[in-house]
């Protein structure tokens, strides 16, 4: 059997330079890092709190098997990982392998793999390549003709679900992506349909929303902590359609000041009960934009990209793992749960507003927890109209771990 690649559809380049970050060093990071140092020995001694019962052994199992079967008591690695041990490792690869610094996350926020998001934004600028090199727009879009992406590159990237930890404009506005997309615009720059966004041609600029008012906070002190204010924007944004909706109807089932509601709801209500995850976001921004009299039509994204919450209900993320009965991920109800299907609904909803908004974004991206969910939306996106060609998909595997990309 073959082995899988560590990063998906990268080149060779990058796999070389990433490599340290894909597989890291643990020892190497504990002498360099004294929080995480302490919270790799708190691990191990969790991991090895083990009681054994000594008992007679019979003639006919050997020694060899004897030890096999202590050290099948002895607990999985990843049984043991918390949340402490999360935030030390990425706090130790962000500031090694990109000088960033992640001051502070609230307990109990989702803390994202720094190897995992690598290869979404590796990908990221793949398809971007394909964008500049106009080799994505050969008979591959709807209607071509009227996209208005070709070879366009509007040096901006919207970031639906930033999170606690704005991982992902982080990574994005280090010299390893924004430098070599502009290495590939210099590639093509004698294709003369290869050509920059009209304002603040050299500057890029990342968006961040998110629905939970905690976690843009914590986003906008990390981006402050690094010194980014100028790369990157956070905003707070309403509940989309389908989960004011489930909000509503929490409200009729449970008292007005219920744990449930308050879980829900908390203080983001949307005044609506239109517009998916999308709709949402670029709303905020024209909004914003009128409030500064600057151009509210003027807003244009070479990607969306999210990594949308995977649980549709909350029973289900609250429930153990079903093989070793760990409990989930540290996360909270609004990071962890989406109304009405969980990844598949908040992708449906995306690609509902991909229409409304096409001539806004060059490609609508997500990173998807399951392959049956990937098989499934590729069916939807191929229902409504695109080509088979103008959808992409990759796999991002990191250790048994994997994750799958879709484009569109």
């Amino acid at each position: 059997m073959k082995s899988r690649k560590r990063l998906s559809q990268i080149s060779a380049h990058d796999n070389v330079k990433y490599r340290s970050i894909v597989k890291p060093d643990f020892t190497e990071l504990a002498e360099s890092y004294p929080e995480f140092r302490k919270a790799l020995t708190n691990l191990h001694k969790r991991q090895n709190k083990i009681t054994f019962h000594k008992k007679p052994r019979h003639d006919n199992v050997s020694k060899e098997d004897e030890q096999n079967n202590h050290c099948g008591n002895k607990e999985s690695f990843s049984t043991n990982v918390d949340f402490e041990f999360n935030l030390a490792l990425t706090k130790a690869l962000l500031h090694k392998h990109f000088d960033l610094t992640l001051p502070h996350v609230p307990k109990g926020k989702l803390i994202p793999p720094v190897p995992n998001r690598l290869n979404y934004v590796l990908w990221l600028k793949e398809l971007m390549r394909q964008n500049l090199s106009g080799e994505y727009f050969e008979n591959n879009c709807i209607n071509p003709t009227s996209t208005g992406h070709e070879g366009i590159l509007y040096r901006r990237g919207l970031d639906i679900g930033v999170g606690a930890t704005a991982i992902y404009p982080l990574l994005l506005s280090s010299s390893d992506f924004t430098g070599e997309v502009e290495g590939i615009v210099k590639k093509y720059a004698n294709n003369k349909d290869v050509k920059g966004s009209d304002d603040e041609c050299n500057q890029w600029k990342f968006i961040g929303t998110d629905i939970d008012a905690e976690s843009v906070d914590s986003a906008k002190a990390i981006v402050r902590s690094n010194g980014l204010e100028k790369a990157i924007d956070i905003f707070l944004v309403p509940l989309s359609r389908t989960q004011e909706l489930d909000c509503q109807r929490s409200l009729k089932k449970n008292p007005p000041n219920s744990l449930t509601n308050c879980k829900l709801c908390g203080n983001n209500r949307s005044k609506d009960t239109y517009g998916g995850p999308i709709e949402k976001s670029i709303e905020i921004l024209r909004e914003r934009q009128n409030n500064e009299k600057t151009n509210a039509q003027n807003i244009g994204f070479d990607f969306c990209m999210t990594n949308p919450p995977f649980y549709g209900t909350h029973e289900e993320a609250m429930s153990p793992r079903s093989g070793d009965k760990r409990a989930r991920s540290d996360m909270t109800l609004l990071e962890g749960v989406y109304p009405n299907g969980g990844e598949i609904g908040f992708v449906m909803d995306m690609i509902h507003d991909s229409f409304k908004y096409r001539d806004s974004c060059t490609w609508f991206t997500s990173m998807l927890g399951r392959k049956k969910s990937l098989e499934i939306l590729k069916k939807q996106l191929m229902i409504l109209g695109f080509k088979k060609g103008s959808i992409r998909t990759t796999e991002f595997v990191q250790g048994k771990s994997v994750r799958w990309g879709l484009a569109w």
